[in-house]
């Protein structure tokens, strides 16, 4: 039957698994996604967002990867973006120069869940990244909840004083989605 990733992917973290099912689930997405535009033969931008987990990040050879990835692939690499969790961003001497390093050859990257982890605002104003990802646990109870609304908005303030885009995860009812965007969230996704 079907295995969820929250079934495995701490398993694979702790062994050296994830580094190649990271690499294989890139290079899947990117093809896949490289095949279907070009089946519907569109010219406009789009984006592709994959997880990455934080042993892959710091991997040393992690930047020759997703390069290695975007050549065999023919991805463009400005139409990636890769997800990262708060967590990642501890090592922070690593994780800048990885970030320095995608940004120097044109992907994206998101924080994650943002505002369920150790996020220091320091640290998110030094990084170049691109967007935010409001977790899902910020808006499940919206439009009700005053306190959830109060933090989602601080969220959409702080993106656009930083010029982030927003991604919030776990849209699952029409006035969650309409709250949101009058809000100014610019992209959600389901849970």
């Amino acid at each position: 039957g079907m295995v969820y990733p929250g079934s495995f992917i701490a398993i694979a973290e702790q062994s050296d698994i994830i580094e190649h099912l990271g690499r294989w689930v890139l290079h899947q997405a990117c093809s896949e996604m490289l095949e279907l535009i070009q089946r519907q033969a569109r010219d406009e931008s789009f984006h592709l967002a994959v997880n990455v987990s934080v042993r892959q990040f710091l991997c040393a050879d992690f930047i020759a990867v997703i390069s290695d990835v975007l050549r065999e692939t023919g991805f463009p690499a400005a139409s990636l973006e890769l997800e990262i969790t708060e967590i990642t961003l501890q090592a922070t001497e690593r994780s800048l120069i990885v970030l320095k390093e995608l940004d120097a050859i044109g992907v994206a990257v998101s924080i994650d869940d943002f505002g369920t982890g150790y996020s220091s605002l320091s640290v998110l104003r030094d990084l170049p990244i691109k967007r935010i990802k409001i977790d899902r646990s910020f808006i499940v109870d919206l439009p009700l909840s005053e306190s959830q609304r109060a933090v989602v908005e601080a969220i959409v303030t702080l993106s656009r004083a930083m010029h982030m885009s927003i991604t919030v995860e776990g849209i699952e009812r029409a006035e969650q989605a309409d709250l949101l965007q009058h809000l100014g969230c610019q992209e959600g996704q389901g849970f």
